[in-house]
């Protein structure tokens, strides 16, 4: 279920464009830490969802198939 929420907040094909690694990097915000650093926390978001992205099997669309880059898969 947290993966269905999370869905939307993370970017597999550009991770710097995951909302979860922006409101860390540019917006400060719930950063943690042992002091608290929004740098690090943003470094280990990234990292974390580079990982969680490299394990996602990529599907070769069918070529016979009519593909558009008009909508992302969050979109459709």
């Amino acid at each position: 279920m947290a993966y269905q929420y999370a869905q939307a907040e993370i970017n597999l094909n550009n991770t710097s464009q995951s909302m979860f690694y922006i409101r860390l990097a540019q917006q400060s915000h719930n950063c943690w830490g042992n002091p608290v650093s929004c740098p690090n926390s943003a470094t280990t978001m990234l990292n974390a969802i580079n990982a969680f992205a490299a394990g996602v099997p990529i599907t070769p669309v069918d070529p016979t198939l009519i593909t558009s880059g008009a909508l992302t898969l969050n979109q459709a």
